[in-house]
C-alpha cells in the first residue's frame, strides 16, 4: 500500500476517532492526563505506521510535527476548542452552542 493511501485510511479511521468528542476533554477537567497518555499512545502508532518508524525512535515528535503537520493530544483539543469558540462568535455555529 502506498504512504498517501495509508495516510488517507489512517486520518479516516484513527483520527476521526481521536478527535470525536475531544472538546469535552478540555485542559481544565482533572481526568485529562489518562485520556491524554492513551491519545498520545495511539496518536504515535499511527505516526509510526504511517511513517513505517519503529517504536524507539527518537525523533518521532519532530516527525509528528514536521513531516506530518500533526499537533500533540493537548494541542488538538485546544484548537478543536479555539475553532468551536470561533465559529460561535461568527454565528456559523449550531444554535444551541451560540446561545
Amino acid at each position: 500500500m502506498d504512504i498517501d493511501s495509508l495516510k488517507t485510511l489512517v486520518h479516516a479511521f484513527i483520527m476521526s476517532r481521536l478527535d470525536y468528542c475531544n472538546a469535552v476533554i478540555s485542559p481544565g477537567h482533572l481526568s485529562t492526563g489518562l485520556s491524554d497518555v492513551l491519545q498520545q499512545r495511539v496518536l504515535n502508532a499511527a505516526a509510526r505506521l504511517v511513517t513505517s518508524s519503529h517504536k524507539y525512535n527518537h525523533g518521532l515528535s519532530q516527525l509528528l510535527h514536521d513531516e506530518l503537520h500533526w499537533l500533540d493530544v493537548p494541542d488538538r483539543v485546544q484548537y478543536k476548542l479555539a475553532v468551536t469558540v470561533l465559529q460561535c462568535l461568527q454565528n456559523r455555529a449550531p444554535k444551541y452552542l451560540v446561545d
